[in-house]
């Protein structure tokens, strides 16, 4: 059975670099879903009511299912407002879920920005969109913490996805 990685935390936690990783090290290679570039790139929307995103994310993970290829989504994704996409992530696929929450506080994402090269957004839109305690509430759901490496936080979700 397909499994569903989901990556959320605030802008600058990491989450993307480790998608990255874990869509690299997994074979057969996952269909990586970012969140922004769906959203920010492919249908040039910004955050409203009217955004159509989280419908071309969820027939994107319907369409991976149906392939049998595992999924990793990743994105800041306030669960307030994507709940009811996960609800029916998790209605079409009910086992083999993964939530991580990168917990991460705000001054560290800034050091953690400060390495990318080629952003278009810096501190003053990244504090507009930083919400702390932002969990799921799902059940399983792992907390990666800051004190967490990079190569700790990928090599713990390969182990756990691979566990099952």
């Amino acid at each position: 059975m397909a499994k569903i990685i989901i990556l959320r935390g605030n802008s600058g936690s990491g989450k993307s670099t480790v998608a990255l990783a874990i869509q690299e090290q997994l074979v057969p290679h996952p269909v990586l879903i970012e969140h922004d570039h769906f959203r920010r790139k492919i249908l040039k929307e910004h955050e409203g009511p009217d955004i159509i995103n989280d419908e071309l994310i969820f027939r994107t993970v319907q369409f991976a299912l149906e392939n049998n290829r595992d999924v990793i989504i990743e994105g800041i994704m306030w669960i307030e407002r994507y709940k009811k996409l996960f609800d029916r992530i998790l209605e079409i696929h009910p086992s083999e879920n993964y939530f991580y929450y990168f917990d991460i506080p705000f001054e560290e994402t800034l050091r953690r920005h400060a390495t990318k090269k080629n952003t278009d957004f810096g501190e003053n839109e990244m504090r507009l969109w930083f919400k702390e305690n932002n969990e799921s509430g799902y059940p399983g759901e792992v907390i990666i913490p800051a004190t967490n490496s990079f190569d700790d936080t990928v090599s713990q979700i390969i182990t756990e996805v691979n566990a099952s």
